[in-house]
Formats: structure tokens, sequence, C-alpha cells
């Protein structure tokens, strides 16, 4: 028997998809026709151990389904290669490493956190793991120095920045 919470992912998952076909023009989420590795909970663990935060259930979920894709134009941060020694730009991992290493003054107010999407407007939206409960976590907003609550999950964070874009 399916649990509250096993209905509501899959309205989740189905209002993404209805939003992938219905709004194509602002949103490119491309499915699984594309060669890709599938990001099981044995490489998220490797991830968690490289970069330091684990990878949710909701995201693990957008990487095997859509490999990452963009909103109004703008990047959502994915994993570009399983070899964290040759990440290119849009690579979650990279974009870590980047903030970390060459912007220590953004890399400090979100230090608890993993940056999966930035607009062209300078707000980053991050997962704070500060509310992490071994499987989701919520989505912040950083916008010019001040947090800001975003969504619960992911899954959250893709229909409201979808139903924001169109």
């Amino acid at each position: 028997m399916k649990s509250k919470n096993d209905h509501k992912i899959n309205e989740y998952r189905k209002k993404i998809e209805i939003f992938r076909t219905r709004y194509s023009d602002f949103i490119e989420l491309p499915t699984t026709q594309y060669e890709h590795e599938e990001y099981d909970k044995e490489w998220a663990e490797t991830f968690k151990d490289k970069v330091g935060f684990p990878l949710t259930d909701s995201y693990l979920w957008f990487l095997n389904t859509y490999i990452g894709g963009y909103i109004c134009g703008d990047e959502i941060y994915s994993i570009y290669c399983k070899e964290f020694e040759s990440l290119p730009g849009g690579d979650i991992a990279f974009q870590y490493f980047n903030t970390r290493d060459n912007f220590p003054e953004i890399h400090s107010m979100i230090k608890n956190g993993l940056v999966v999407f930035e607009t062209g407007f300078d707000e980053t939206f991050y997962f704070n793991y500060d509310d992490y409960d071994g499987s989701e976590c919520s989505i912040w907003l950083l916008d010019r120095g001040e947090h800001e609550y975003f969504t619960s999950n992911f899954y959250e964070f893709l229909i409201k920045y979808i139903q924001l874009c169109i």
C-alpha cells in the first residue's frame, strides 16, 4: 500500500512533467533519451564523501529523469560526470568547489548549503542542510545577502520556480 508521502511525490512528478511538455518554450528538461549514467544511492555516497553533502532523493530523481535542464534560460546544476577530477562548469560539484575556493564571501554565507540554481538576476538557490532529514532538505534563496526560505524540497522548487517563470 502506498503511503501518503508516495502519493504526494507522484503528484509532484506528474506536475513537473506536465509543465515540461506544456511550457517547453520556457523549460528545457531533457528526458533520458540522452545516454547517461544512473546515479544510484552508492554513487550518492561517493558524492557525499567528496563534497560533504548528501544528494536529496528528489534531486537524485531529477538527475535520473531529466539529467539536467534550464528554466527560463538559467541552468539547473546537475552532474556531468562521475569523475570529480574533470568537472565542467554546470556541474553541481564544480560549482561547490569553485565557490568554496574562489568566492569565500559567498561560501561563508551558505556554509551548510549546496548551490543548485543561479539566475541572471543574481539570485542563488541552495539546498539548506541545516534541516536535512535523511532524504530531503529545504531550498533557500540568497538574494543580495538576505536568506529566504523558498520550498521544502527540490520537487517543490522546480514547480514553484517554473510557475514564477511562466
